[in-house]
């Protein structure tokens, strides 16, 4: 019976190192991927502030808020696409929602789509609208490419926060 409990301990204390190395790798890639995202100019210095937000009491923050901002562009999007074919287009209003889409993305910290929302929204003021599908083209590769990062990130994270629950 001794012998079965030491041999318990042995494998209990082998399982919280395993664990252990398994959060230390998982934190390891995500500040690794995130300064990836910085190098990169997809994200400023406003995630810093987002990233300061997980607390003990709401450890996926973070991943909310994100998970927020996709749906949000997501549907600011869907309503430019269909908008900016009706005819007699108001491109006053187009600019509008351009604008909480270029705000969104300053809140979170995502800079490129911050950049490619002010070069739409120049495009607006233009009413030029064959240009304006070549800059919404570019908007929305621009996001596809952030929201891909923006989920990959969230998906570590996930991991991280999650990881000592499920091997505790």
């Amino acid at each position: 019976m001794k012998m079965a409990c030491i041999d318990l301990i042995q494998a209990l204390n082998l399982k919280r190192k395993e664990t252990e190395m398994a959060l230390s790798i998982l934190h390891e890639l995500l500040e690794k991927y995130t300064k990836s995202l910085f190098d990169e100019g997809i994200l400023n210095d406003q995630f810093r502030q987002i990233q300061a937000l997980k607390s003990e009491e709401l450890p996926d923050a973070v991943v909310k808020l994100i998970d927020m901002y996709i749906l949000d562009v997501e549907m600011i999007l869907s309503n430019l696409k269909n908008n900016i074919n009706l005819p007699g287009v108001d491109f006053s209003k187009v600019a509008v929602e351009i604008c909480k889409m270029e705000e969104k993305s300053s809140q979170i910290g995502a800079e490129h789509m911050k950049i490619a929302c002010a070069n739409l929204i120049q495009d607006c003021d233009q009413k030029h609208k064959d240009h304006f599908w070549q800059y919404l083209a570019w908007l929305s590769n621009e996001f596809t490419l952030t929201r891909s990062k923006l989920e990959a990130y969230a998906q570590l994270l996930l991991k991280l926060i999650f990881v000592p629950k499920e091997e505790a």
